[in-house]
């Protein structure tokens, strides 16, 4: 008889995608850019925006789809403004969409595994969802500081998940992936006004998230970083397709390295076996 040969083992690969308000939407053109290249997406981590697009894609809903959801949708329908005691807005309308377009999954039932970070705002620590339902954490993770209203969780105050881990590529190591891309779309490139209440709290968010992830870019092997010059990190979509362009560029600029980052890992794998 022959002896049975052990099956192959790729490297298993995660995706971490970072904070930035409507410029996540450049996290559809990486997803398209990696799937058009054949290179799977074996498990997700998330914070603010990046864990919105993340459970949406995660819960089987094709990269195509939501993209047409970013041309169409009408965000302002989506508005619930608080008694201004913790936040500006409620944000139930947005759990609700997020519950719809899952189809009430939990974060366990979701086809790729998935991890959605908070910022737990009495302990300062950060707070990682596994499990449990995907809208609430998901509302949670965008739970911008005096925009959106906390989510208060047993003894837990939950606010975006950026504040701790702008990209959050050291979770994915923690779920055993081998190759972690990370995205970052909020640079904090010079601007030239600041306008409002919403420029003062994100301008503020992206200088510290900005000076953080330059501790932190080693937990990520690859981090792609979109050419966000002129979008700002607002919540209204002004040009949907222009963002998701700049993650297709930006991803295919990546493409060979990913490849052989995965290359280099199967041979030291096969190395190792013979």
């Amino acid at each position: 008889m022959f002896a049975r040969r052990e099956a192959h083992v790729r490297p298993r690969i995660g995706l971490a995608l970072g904070a930035g308000g409507v410029r996540g939407l450049a996290h559809l053109g990486v997803i398209e850019t990696l799937e058009k290249a054949d290179i799977p997406i074996d498990a997700i981590a998330g914070s603010s925006v990046g864990a919105l697009i993340g459970v949406l894609y995660a819960s089987g809903l094709p990269v195509g789809r939501l993209q047409e959801l970013s041309r169409t949708l009408e965000w302002r329908r989506f508005v619930d403004v608080s008694a201004p005691r913790y936040g500006l807005l409620k944000g139930e309308r947005f759990k609700a969409l997020v519950r719809d377009l899952t189809r009430g999954k939990r974060l366990e039932d979701l086809a790729i595994p998935t991890a959605v970070i908070a910022t737990d705002l009495k302990s300062g620590e950060m707070v990682v969802f596994t499990e449990g339902p995907a809208d609430v954490a998901v509302r949670a993770s965008i739970a911008i500081p005096g925009i959106f209203t906390p989510v208060f969780v047993e003894d837990k105050v939950l606010v975006d998940g950026g504040l701790v881990a702008r990209v959050p590529a050291g979770v994915l190591r923690q779920m055993g992936v081998d190759v972690v891309i990370g995205v970052d779309v909020s640079p904090a490139p010079r601007v030239a006004e600041i306008r409002h209440i919403y420029d003062v709290l994100m301008r503020s968010l992206e200088i510290a998230g900005h000076h953080l992830i330059q501790c932190r870019n080693r937990e990520a092997d690859i981090l792609m970083t979109p050419d966000m010059d002129g979008y700002r990190a607002t919540v209204w979509v002004d040009d949907p397709e222009g963002l998701i362009e700049t993650g297709r560029r930006a991803a295919l600029a990546h493409v060979e390295v990913i490849r052989g980052k995965i290359r280099r890992l199967e041979a030291v794998t096969s190395d190792a076996k013979a």
